[in-house]
Formats: structure tokens, C-alpha cells, sequence
């Protein structure tokens, strides 16, 4: 198979989940750390996950809602619910279609016991608050650069990005790198180590370790596998990559993320499908865009 020339670019990873590299003019310091002390993500709330008192999820049995009944049809059938419990339809907040389908009600602690003994209802939940995030303390001197800082940054600890690269400094002491599913799909090379620099410099930007060493990544401390694709040229085969995603699709869990920093001239049907496939099983992927043009 012919080589194909592959464009490197950065993305960056936005917990977990990256946004393409774009040319910035900015003017902004290298480091510009945030002025509050606790360094909570923005939008991120103190009572994060505490339960609303009385107010609860409700989700119906399978079969009680069909998949395509409406909200007018669900809200109906929550009132009947209701009614035959000797509740007041008037505490209905809301209801949900889909399947289970069910309904947010306001009740209070003799309602509650009704309406879980009603055969039609599969759970009943209490409602809670939820954030996009919590506080996450850095370690000092905070060593954030502007573009860590400019689109949000937080603990990473227990997830994975699975980096298509040119891999990674396995060794590197500002990086969590999973050696053991780390990987080279060049011929001939049989380890993922980074003779390039691209791999470990986007590996930086996703996971850096919180600590007082180097810099901040933007999902500090995640586990990254290294997926070497390209030599030290920064040139790599489509076929390496089309290997790479197989192996991505056999060994990720969903909920993990795939990072291809990159570029490729022309269009694959194997990789778009490998793509597709690969994130319907719940793994998420970050693609770049480009930096020119």
C-alpha cells in the first residue's frame, strides 16, 4: 500500500473530550491561572448531586409507554397513575417520552409509598442537582497555559484517551501512560515510544499530571495508551490507522476517548465506518479539523 502523507495538527481535549486546534492571535500570557482559589469548573455548583427534597423521577414499567407515544399521551396516562393513587395530578412537574417513559412529580412522604406499589411503575428516584463539574484543587505553582485555562480543565483520574499518534515518552514523569495497552502499528517497530514529539506534546495537553512539574492537562491524570501510527517523520499509512481503530474497537469501554490528531487528504469509507462503529459502542472521538485555512 502507498504511503499517505499524513498533516499534523494538536487538538485539545475538553474533559475528556477535545475540541480541534485553531490559530490563535491572542495575545493572552502563557500562564494566566484562574483567580479563584478552589478552581472550580465554571458552572460547577457546591451541592453537586444533592438530592431536591421531595421531588422525584419516576419511570414507568416497559410496555406501560410505547417508544413513540407522545408527551400529551404520557402526561395522560401519569394523571391516571395519579388519580387511582388519590394523588393530585397538579404535582406533575413534567414527563418523559422514549422508553421507560415517566413522569417529575412533587410528593410527599405517604405519596411516595403509594405510588411505589403501583404496578405500572418500574423505580421511583429522588431528583438531585447536577453541574458540569466540581472544584478541583492545583497543585502550586499553578502551571496552566492560556489554552489550558481558556477552555476548561479538571481531574481526569479513572478515565482513558487512547492517543492515535506518533506515540508517547513512555516514561515521561508528567504523564500517566498505560504501557500495557500501548501499541505500535508500524511494521518493524515494536514499541509506542514518541520519536517524533508530536504524540507526547498532545499527551501533555490532554492528561499532564497536577502537579507542580511542567504543565497542567486538561483532564489531568488520565490514562493514556499510546497507539503509534507514524515514525519519527510524522508520516504514517491509512492502513496503520484503519489497524489502530480495530484495536481501539476490541479493547475500549464506552465512555472512553479516542484522540486523532491529524490530518488526511482524501476520504476512507473503511475509517469513517471504523469511526462510526467504533462510536456507537458509548467510545467518543476527538478529530481534528485542521489549523490551515
Amino acid at each position: 500500500m502507498n504511503k499517505v502523507k499524513i498533516t499534523l495538527v494538536t487538538a485539545w481535549l475538553s474533559l475528556l473530550l477535545v475540541s480541534s486546534c485553531k490559530k490563535d492571535t491572542s495575545t493572552t500570557s502563557i500562564t494566566t491561572p484562574p483567580v479563584d482559589p478552589n478552581v472550580c469548573v465554571s458552572g460547577s455548583a457546591a451541592n453537586n448531586g444533592d438530592i431536591i427534597p421531595g421531588q422525584y423521577i419516576v419511570a414507568y414499567n416497559t410496555g406501560e409507554v410505547t417508544r413513540k407515544a407522545g408527551l400529551i399521551s404520557v402526561l395522560n396516562i401519569s394523571a391516571r397513575v395519579l388519580e387511582r393513587n388519590t394523588i393530585s395530578q397538579a404535582k406533575i412537574k413534567d414527563v418523559f417520552a422514549g422508553e421507560p417513559g415517566g413522569f417529575i412529580v412533587r410528593l410527599n412522604s405517604s405519596e411516595l409509598a403509594k405510588l411505589k406499589s403501583d404496578p405500572a411503575i418500574k423505580a421511583i428516584e429522588p431528583d438531585r442537582i447536577v453541574s458540569l463539574g466540581g472544584c478541583f484543587k492545583i497543585a502550586e505553582p499553578r502551571l496552566i497555559p492560556w489554552n489550558i485555562n481558556r477552555v476548561g480543565y479538571g481531574d481526569g483520574r479513572g478515565k482513558t484517551a487512547w492517543i492515535i499518534d506518533s506515540g508517547i515518552d513512555l516514561d515521561h514523569p508528567d504523564l500517566n501512560v498505560d504501557g500495557a495497552r500501548s501499541k505500535s502499528f508500524i511494521s518493524g517497530i515494536t514499541t509506542a515510544e514518541d520519536d517524533n514529539g508530536h504524540g507526547t506534546h498532545v499527551a501533555g495537553i490532554i492528561g499532564a499530571l497536577n502537579n507542580n512539574y511542567g504543565v497542567l492537562g486538561v483532564a489531568s491524570g488520565a490514562n493514556l495508551v499510546a497507539l503509534k501510527v507514524m515514525g519519527s517523520n510524522g508520516e504514517g499509512t491509512l492502513s496503520a490507522i484503519i489497524q489502530a481503530l480495530a484495536y481501539v474497537n476490541s479493547s475500549a469501554s464506552a465512555g472512553d476517548v479516542v484522540n486523532m490528531s491529524f490530518g488526511l487528504d482524501g476520504i476512507s469509507a473503511t475509517l469513517n465506518e471504523q469511526i462510526i462503529n467504533t462510536g456507537n459502542r458509548g467510545i467518543y472521538f476527538s478529530i481534528a479539523a485542521g489549523n490551515d485555512a
